[in-house]
């Protein structure tokens, strides 16, 4: 029940947890189960120790199914298209987040949260994430995308996201 709520929850732009108890509840009533409780900590806390593996297995068979069931016409000149793209995102202040992840140099302590770097890799027919390298503030995006090529089959083109639009005088 958490993984499914979990998943409504992603799926709906914006949805809090209450909302996704709410579903959750309203499914449980149709289907005479039990219903869970209106609390939210509940289900964030489970949410949060859902465990990694088998959504990394899920993950991967909707890549393999999404791949097959692509069109001629969904390719570019018959070649998959990655676009490669990266960002940060910060973290719960724990102390063991700050020790993985420091914050910048600059960051007064105690104040902020911890930074985690991200480089994706995005089909462009699809707009899945196909595969991720997560690193520390200092970590190099390059070196983050070195990490992803064993997901970059020969004859798949890359694109990068970071495209900084040119001045025209």
């Amino acid at each position: 029940m958490v993984f499914w709520s979990f998943l409504w929850q992603i799926a709906q732009a914006g949805a809090s947890c209450r909302e996704a108890i709410r579903q959750a509840q309203s499914l449980c009533q149709r289907s005479g189960q039990r219903v869970p409780p209106d609390e939210t900590s509940p289900y964030c806390q489970a949410r949060g120790q859902l465990p990694l593996d088998p959504l990394e297995d899920i993950h991967r068979a909707l890549i393999r199914e999404t791949a097959v069931g692509l069109a001629r016409q969904d390719l570019w000149c018959g070649h998959h298209v990655q676009v490669i793209d990266g960002t940060t995102l910060t973290m719960p202040d724990s102390a063991a987040n700050q020790k993985a992840y420091p914050q910048q140099s600059v960051q007064k302590p105690g104040c902020g949260y911890p930074i985690m770097r991200l480089v994706a890799l995005f089909s462009l027919a699809t707009g899945m994430i196909a595969a991720w390298a997560t690193g520390n503030w200092f970590a190099s995006e390059i070196g983050l995308l070195q990490s992803l090529w064993e997901h970059l089959p020969a004859g798949e083109v890359c694109v990068s996201a970071d495209i900084t639009p040119l001045k025209m005088n």
